[in-house]
């Protein structure tokens, strides 16, 4: 979707239901959580924290009343915009799950898909999930 495609969505938001517009919002920042501790931590073996601009993460397909099972897109910014750029895709099937990044691409800058990149491994997906709940204001998990 292009930024106008998104504000043109946005403006929907008002005649959504609200209980379900309040849970996608929360289901938003917990994987914007779960995205960013893998960006901050290094664990996308193709996007180096040093070359990220800024990202987002929103649900996949647009939606305000987001169910499982959650789908969301993250978009990634680089600082040198020649390069275009990156998108990953990832899920949660239950709300007993741990979140999972499914696909990552390389993107140019007029909006084609390239190469499909590598994702975090699993053992870096698992961490993530773990500090999750401290992400999201929560007590430090045992064992630390």
């Amino acid at each position: 979707m292009t930024e106008k495609d998104w504000k043109q969505f946005a403006e929907t938001a008002s005649t959504q239901n609200e209980t379900e517009v309040e849970a996608t919002i929360e289901f938003t920042r917990e994987a914007t959580c779960f995205f960013a501790f893998l960006v901050q931590s290094g664990a996308l073996p193709a996007t180096s924290t040093n070359i990220v601009k800024e990202f987002y993460v929103a649900p996949y397909p647009p939606t305000f009343a987001a169910k499982y099972p959650l789908k969301m897109l993250a978009v990634v910014t680089l600082r040198d915009a020649s390069a275009g750029k990156r998108q990953y895709f990832m899920e949660k099937p239950t709300a007993e799950s741990d979140w999972r990044l499914t696909e990552g691409w390389t993107i140019a800058t007029n909006g084609e898909k390239l190469t499909q990149i590598s994702l975090p491994s699993e053992a870096a997906q698992k961490q993530a999930n773990q500090i999750l709940p401290t992400l999201l204001g929560g007590p430090e998990p045992k064992g630390k």
